[in-house]
């Protein structure tokens, strides 16, 4: 579940918050700066195979002022054409939809500002049964560019047509998810981290729906770029659950009533929404909350978008699935700066490079690799953007710069155990666990620094770097017999303590900081997460969690809201609070349905648009939960330094 932005419970920490949650409200009248005249647009309003008469349609941008803001409105006051703009008791501006459902804007009747994140949004109106102003829809335009047009996702044609339809609304709900309150308050805050986090979660509406096609079309069942599988079953049944409450007469209809009450902002607590886009959005929220009974409003006949589910998923997350001939055994993956996604492919030694809409950028089916890679394992980025792999194979560190695949690699006396997990500090010194009982640190010119092979070091296969450079390893010692620890130095290596031995540690593999600074263990054998502060004290008795459908977890990551993301090898995401309390039920999310591709997970992380990434090793493919998180700071040295200065050098 992701928190809204606007609630107390946002983290103010900028370990990991883009730049934090902005409490204050903005008059919805507002207007950007013009900096471009609107181009042409039109559109039909659909609601199920039904055009929507006389609804209200608003045009939208992101706010980027700060988080928890109003949407900025952009259509301008009436100065003729055919679809007169009138006044909300808002000062909004808005156009009537036709006797077809139609509507459109003349050049003069909008503007917005260069990079402005536009969508429609529309409001009430008649598909036959009578007005209804519970109805509401969305669509995604995209990027404002030059001119005042619009494009969905890059290289994409520019937009002249849109259909609005229950598709195009669940597309758009789930890719503004982690910047949205509902469907009028979608804002983030204007730091460029936050602004690329914003641009990358709009572009992603695109590759779930395509609104310049005809009415009739569902959900896409691959992306633009023709290597992502979409779950476009399970996306059609979510517009169903919506249809069902926009073809009936009323906000207090029997479908809208068990919608609305079903689809709170907090899932079964919570603001009641009044329409039914803010509902999408609140589903897209809390994807484990009532699935079976939202999707039970389905009717049994009469369903407009095909094909659907035969029988309520187990979740709603909206997962797409990537696939590459070049993906052998993905072990771990770690987000950049740009929301691009690195991994690294163990049997094949190779790193694979996503773009935020997966769109392979590495050579497909090649992808990355240098002359002695070997079973490249742990990987991370550092502000520069480049890439560090802990070769498992080879005993190497081997660097891999953005854009041109330039490469360094680096050994040592120090780097001679099978490297695994890696993490870079605060200062850029980079940090990796041995499966021979130790740890070594290089410089970010790769100098061999220093190792250490501390009595508590066990099998070490992750590490964790806190804001003040104390580095974490998690010990997986040898098999369920044996409790595993986590060892933590300081970041001069003058100081070695063991902390949580027994508490459920048995097989603990992977080690990540949430923001309070609280370390956190994915305990594989005895299928829990252990939770201790930064000095080893007992954060909630017993100390570890199960439930939430964790089997045997791997990978952990934090979102904004400090919530863990833990992937499980079995095949599914559990999500729990900063305070251990499980958000997902029994089988965590499976996103959504079967055949998604979650298959031996190895390594999850968050991006700043709000996405959950997982690296599916036994399936040889990666997936994308769209909309399932809070965005975060990438990558994450990034949230580390923010103390320090990009300069900062080791005491």
């Amino acid at each position: 579940m992701r928190i809204n932005l606007s609630l107390s419970m946002c983290y103010l920490s900028l370990a990991l918050l883009l730049t934090g949650c902005g409490m204050g409200t903005q008059d919805k009248a507002s207007i950007d700066t013009v900096a471009e005249a609107g181009a042409p647009i039109s559109g039909t309003l659909f609601g199920g195979r039904q055009a929507i008469v006389g609804a209200s349609i608003y045009m939208y941008a992101a706010d980027t002022t700060a988080y928890g803001h109003a949407s900025d409105s952009l259509i301008l006051p009436y100065s003729g054409g055919s679809f007169p703009s009138s006044e909300d008791g808002n000062g909004n501006y808005y156009v009537t939809t036709n006797a077809n459902g139609g509507f459109s804007l003349a050049a003069s009747e909008y503007s917005c500002t260069v990079g402005q994140q536009v969508y429609f949004y529309s409001i009430g109106g008649d598909t036959g049964a009578g007005a209804n102003t519970a109805a509401s829809l969305m669509a995604v335009l995209g990027t404002c560019g030059s001119g005042g047009t619009f494009t969905p996702y890059p290289g994409a044609s520019t937009l002249t047509r849109v259909n609005m339809t229950e598709v195009s609304t669940v597309a758009a709900a789930y890719a503004m998810a982690g910047f949205a309150i509902d469907a009028t308050d979608v804002s983030s805050s204007s730091t460029s981290l936050a602004s690329t986090g914003l641009t990358n979660a709009f572009n992603n509406a695109a590759s779930l729906f395509n609104v310049s096609s005809a009415n009739g079309v569902a959900a896409l069942t691959t992306t633009p770029n023709a290597n992502g599988t979409v779950p476009n079953e399970e996306i059609n049944s979510i517009a169903d659950i919506l249809a069902a409450c926009i073809n009936t007469s009323s906000g207090s209809s029997s479908a809208c009533s068990a919608l609305f009450s079903n689809a709170k902002s907090n899932g079964s607590s919570g603001t009641t929404p009044t329409e039914t886009a803010t509902a999408a959005i609140n589903i897209a929220h809390n994807p484990g909350n009532a699935v079976t009974t939202l999707f039970n409003i389905i009717p049994s006949i009469g369903i407009p978008w095909e094909p659907t589910l035969a029988v309520a998923p187990n979740d709603f997350t909206v997962a797409v699935t990537y696939a590459d001939t070049g993906f052998d055994n993905p072990q771990a993956i770690a987000i950049d700066a740009s929301g691009n996604a690195w991994v690294t492919n163990s049997s094949n030694y190779t790193i694979t490079e996503l773009s935020p809409t997966g769109v392979v950028l590495s050579t497909p089916g090649v992808g990355y690799t240098t002359p002695d890679m070997s079973a490249p394992w742990g990987i991370a980025i550092d502000t520069a953007g480049n890439a560090w792999i802990a070769d498992n194979g080879a005993d190497l560190l081997i660097e891999i710069a953005p854009g041109d695949a330039s490469y360094n690699e680096y050994s040592g006396s120090d780097l001679d155990g099978s490297p695994e997990g890696l993490a870079i500090d605060p200062y850029g010194n980079i940090w990796i666990a041995q499966n021979s009982n130790s740890a070594a640190e290089f410089s970010s010119t790769g100098t061999d620094l220093a190792a250490t092979s501390g009595g508590t070091m066990s099998k070490a296969a992750s590490v964790a770097v806190d804001t003040s450079g104390n580095i974490f390893v998690a010990n997986d010692v040898n098999g369920s017999s044996s409790y595993g620890s986590v060892s933590k130095f300081n970041n001069g290596l003058t100081s070695n303590h063991s902390y949580g031995s027994t508490l459920h540690q048995k097989g603990s593999n992977f080690v990540a900081i949430d923001a309070t600074g609280n370390f956190w263990t994915s305990n594989y054998n005895t299928s829990s997460i252990t939770e201790l502060s930064n000095t080893g004290v007992v954060v909630n008795s017993p100390g570890y969690y199960t439930g939430g459908g964790l089997h045997n977890p791997n990978g952990i990551a934090f979102d904004g809201s400090s919530h863990a993301w833990i992937a499980n090898s079995t095949g599914s995401i559990s999500e729990f609070t900063d305070s251990g309390v499980a958000l997902t039920g029994g089988e965590g999310y499976a996103g959504g349905t079967s055949g998604n591709g979650l298959s031996g997970i190895e390594s999850i992380a968050a991006d700043g648009s709000g996405d959950i990434w997982v690296a599916n090793d036994s399936a040889g493919n990666v997936t994308e939960l769209i909309g399932a998180a809070t965005p975060v700071v990438t990558p994450i040295v990034a949230s580390l330094i923010s103390p320090y200065s990009q300069a900062a050098s080791k005491p």
